[in-house]
């Protein structure tokens, strides 16, 4: 995992059981994050195997259309289609890929250096969890982002292939 930046809060008349909630509540974030994580996660890894099993499908359609002259217009247009699903579901591949991700909890040997003031160590964990809030955030809203111009370039894929074989009907 890469290395996070934790940024010192202002603890100015906050008292210990304030931090104590706040920590209470970063970790339900934390949490909440992680498990919004794992179904974008796994909604990117069905939408690949969706799109590749289309794409796939188009391709060989469109093989199958070429090679015995039934319809090149056809072929061409399937190719077209399939070539956009097979590049959206590797786009959502990437979406899935493995990434920096901070679950909840700690280690006790990373935890022990602060534990000898409880003040202490409640702040040092609140500022920590606040830098893999943060992280995760990043990481979920670049899965986000893949997962949608994946979803776009697929439906694109459909609209120019359907345009293609329009333009190339009306050419006859």
């Amino acid at each position: 995992m890469s290395d996070l930046v934790i940024e010192p809060l202002d603890w100015a008349g906050v008292s210990e059981p304030t931090v104590q909630e706040i920590v209470r509540l970063g970790e339900l974030q934390l949490s909440d994050l992680f498990q919004a994580a794992l179904a974008a996660d796994q909604r990117a890894v069905n939408q690949a195997g969706i799109l590749a099993g289309f794409g796939a499908a188009l391709l060989a359609a469109a093989g199958t259309l070429w090679l015995s002259d039934t319809s090149r217009i056809m072929a061409v247009s399937a190719l077209i289609a399939g070539g956009g699903m097979v590049a959206s579901a590797f786009i959502s591949g990437l979406a899935a890929r493995p990434s920096d991700y901070y679950a909840n909890g700690y280690e006790p040997k990373r935890i022990m250096p602060s534990a000898r003031d409880n003040a202490w160590m409640l702040k040092c964990v609140a500022e920590d969890l606040q830098a893999r809030i943060r992280a995760n955030r990043k990481s979920l809203d670049d899965t986000a982002r893949l997962t949608t111009i994946a979803t776009n370039g697929a439906f694109l894929a459909i609209v120019v292939a359907g345009l293609a074989l329009a333009l190339m009907l009306t050419a006859l």
